[in-house]
């Protein structure tokens, strides 16, 4: 699973840039008088950007580090004293606020239909293969299995009483990681603020995770292009570009955050169920859901089930779609799912 580690910062920036480009709509020329504006910053480890065009609103940037922040204060892991570095020192129960319980149920919901592919509880194995708060280091199977051991998602439980909201740890050594769905939460969050003030014409992006919606300036579809997962082409141009006038999307991928030991590949997709590496056909998934925190979970849990579960998954569940880039001998083929 993906990490809030700062040299990351460009991963999944590279899997999905978010670039504005025209396509024949409606109108063309500035008829809606919207001026495009833009605010950007750095935020969880890796860069954010919010595009928005209306025709008198702006939006100041210390407004939305506010909001982002409070979020890394939720959900980061590389702060002693974040909300999930105090949870993960508890031993059994810890009070958290309805945001960090609304992003928490989410992940738990996700790992119960994944079966655990998508495991909130990760944490352990994250830190031992080098790509969360510790540096990598050479460990034995019995040390990794002591980390494996600690990863079970059942072994976390949410109660609410009296409007308050409580974890409960029937493993005192769960260690709880949010990294794989936090950044999709802090583009919705985003996003509800800007509908709030009126702006309803905006593409939020951060780490590569976004939603879009509305239009742009001229009146136009928004449109984002996927990376090409393929590294041996010289060319690094959009692989697939999408477009409509209100999507969540997030891209997971591995052939960029991985590194080799020996001749063993090492990629950042670990599979909680067997504490390994998930080195499968799959290239890259992009996911659009309702909301960017579920395809963010989502794209996160399909790059661990490999192609054929993945699409089985996503075909099981509603209002969600996808892109499914895999390789397939020596070509890059792709499988679309409803987008």
């Amino acid at each position: 699973m993906k990490s809030f580690k700062s040299n990351l910062s460009l991963i999944k920036v590279l899997f999905f840039w978010c670039f504005i480009i025209s396509i024949t709509y409606c109108i063309s020329g500035c008829k809606n008088n919207l001026h495009k504006k833009k605010v950007y910053g750095s935020t969880m480890g890796t860069t954010y950007s919010v595009t928005y065009c209306s025709k008198s609103q702006n939006v100041e940037k210390s407004s939305i580090d506010s909001l982002l922040n409070n979020i890394n204060q939720n959900f980061s892991t590389y702060i002693s004293n974040s909300a999930i570095s105090k949870a993960n020192e508890a031993i059994d129960t810890f009070e958290i606020d309805a945001s960090f319980c609304k992003v928490l149920g989410t992940a738990l919901r996700i790992s119960e239909e994944t079966n655990g592919a998508f495991d909130c509880t990760v944490l352990p194995l994250v830190n031992a293969y080098g790509f969360g708060i510790k540096e990598r280091q050479s460990l034995s199977i019995s040390e990794l299995q002591k980390a494996q051991d600690k990863v079970n998602y059942k072994t976390i439980k949410l109660s609410c009483a009296n409007n308050k909201c409580f974890i409960t740890k029937a493993n005192s050594e769960a260690q709880i990681d949010l990294s794989a769905i936090a950044k999709g939460y802090a583009v919705d969050v985003i996003s509800a603020y800007l509908d709030s003030t009126g702006i309803h014409n905006y593409l939020v992006e951060i780490g590569g995770e976004l939603r879009f919606k509305g239009t742009n300036e001229i009146g136009q579809h928004w449109r984002v292009g996927i990376a090409n997962p393929d590294t041996n082409v010289s060319n690094q141009g959009p692989f697939m570009v999408l477009s409509g006038l209100e999507m969540s999307l997030a891209t997971s991928g591995n052939y960029r955050n991985y590194y080799w030991e020996g001749d063993k590949l090492f990629t950042h997709s670990i599979n909680p169920k067997t504490g390994e590496s998930a080195n499968n056909s799959l290239l890259s998934v992009t996911v659009n859901a309702p909301s960017c925190m579920e395809a963010d979970a989502i794209a996160t849990a399909c790059m661990v089930m490999g192609k054929d579960r993945s699409i089985a998954y996503i075909d099981s569940l509603e209002s969600v779609n996808a892109v499914i880039i895999y390789q397939q001998g020596d070509s890059v083929k792709t499988k679309r799912l409803g987008i």
